[in-house]
């Protein structure tokens, strides 16, 4: 659905344009080597070498989906958007447009997001099927694509804390305390 309305506005604008929380300019970094990559992030787009920055035109994807999928029966929203899923998928949830799509596929990036962001990411990719449940009518089929090279082995400062706390094994808490959790 996406490609096809991002088709309907490339042929308007004669230019590429962007799915994202609002309509504005944005800058995308190009990497030269690999011509399928191109990120909102310098950083990314610079780990396959040089990169060059262009301006997009971008459009506010929640006004799309309502606009376009409203009423419709069965719709598919792929997004597959380098990282900026992060952004995208809060403004997508709060303007209930997440609830319209009767498929939902989102391949996430974790490694795209800043070191100090990821917690805070990842607590997002985990709590998004019980966030969809609270639609009025949920997505039908949700997948979670955690393609390896995007996810595996990327740090996440804090979770290991976090992750002890949980488990009852904090060093903060005494033995009768373990005990009395446990």
């Amino acid at each position: 659905v996406l490609a096809a309305l991002t088709k309907q506005f490339e042929n308007v604008l004669h230019l590429p344009v962007a799915a994202w929380t609002n309509a504005t300019n944005l800058t995308f970094h190009l990497a030269k080597v690999n011509s399928e990559t191109a990120s909102l992030s310098k950083r990314n787009a610079r780990r396959y070498g040089n990169s060059e920055a262009i301006q997009v035109r971008s459009v506010d994807l929640a006004w799309l989906m309502r606009d376009e999928l409203t009423g419709k029966a069965c719709a598919l929203l792929k997004l597959d958007v380098e990282g900026a899923e992060y952004r995208l998928i809060p403004h997508l949830l709060v303007t209930g447009a997440l609830c319209l799509p009767t498929h939902l596929f989102v391949e996430w990036h974790l490694n795209s997001v800043p070191e100090p962001e990821r917690l805070a990411a990842l607590a997002l990719r985990l709590s998004l099927p019980a966030t969809l449940d609270t639609c009025a009518t949920p997505p039908r089929v949700h997948v979670n694509d955690d393609y390896a090279l995007n996810n595996l082995y990327t740090r996440v400062p804090g979770l290991d804390a976090l992750a002890t706390l949980h488990e009852g094994s904090h060093s903060n808490l005494t033995e009768e305390g373990k005990l009395t959790v446990r």
